[in-house]
């Protein structure tokens, strides 16, 4: 009988911790990516200024350690945009993106940068709904203009970042640099 008395209340406290509860999608991302921008400056703050301009081979294909955390920041740029509805001309963003990938600047300004994006980023998320993300909307730079929803934008930024940011720590080993802790959430 004690078994069985333990068990429900365990159960009854369970459901309304629960139930009490207000996550929402939107405010899981916001946290998510607190916890993200924490780890993602964390390695960026490891590779010395001397070796920020770091790539392991001169291949066009591959970015340099800093065009890794630079371009972290423009696709964040580019998904808020679509995120928050806002009007812009694709080709003039993809070319300023790039004379920003590409123009070398110190380590503190793109660290600097990215912490602003993120800034942007997590604070849109704060003031947005869990409808708000399931709205869709054509993706009119691709050929067939398929609907997309907010919450598709959602989970391609973290994927995204996340695609990144590993290739960076890959870099920084191949400089004998033990990478931060891994940091979930």
């Amino acid at each position: 009988m004690k078994k069985l008395v333990s068990i429900i209340a365990l159960t009854v406290i369970t459901n309304f911790t629960v139930l009490g509860q207000s996550s929402s999608i939107a405010d899981d991302m916001a946290t998510l990516l607190t916890s993200m921008k924490t780890y993602t400056l964390a390695l960026a703050e490891q590779m010395p200024a001397d070796k920020f301009e770091y790539k392991p081979s001169e291949s066009d294909e591959l970015r340099t350690f800093a065009e890794h955390y630079k371009h972290i920041k423009n696709f964040m740029g580019f998904q808020l945009l679509l995120l928050k509805n806002e009007k812009f001309d694709f080709s003039s963003l993809i070319a300023n993106n790039k004379t920003y990938e590409s123009t070398v600047v110190s380590k503190e300004k793109v660290i600097s940068d990215l912490s602003n994006k993120f800034d942007e980023v997590i604070a849109f998320y704060k003031n947005t709904t869990d409808k708000s993300l399931s709205e869709t909307y054509p993706f009119v730079w691709e050929s067939n203009k398929p609907n997309r929803s907010r919450l598709l934008i959602t989970m391609a930024l973290r994927d995204h970042m996340s695609h990144h940011r590993a290739q960076s720590i890959v870099y920084l080993r191949e400089n004998g640099i033990k990478p931060v802790q891994y940091q979930r959430y």
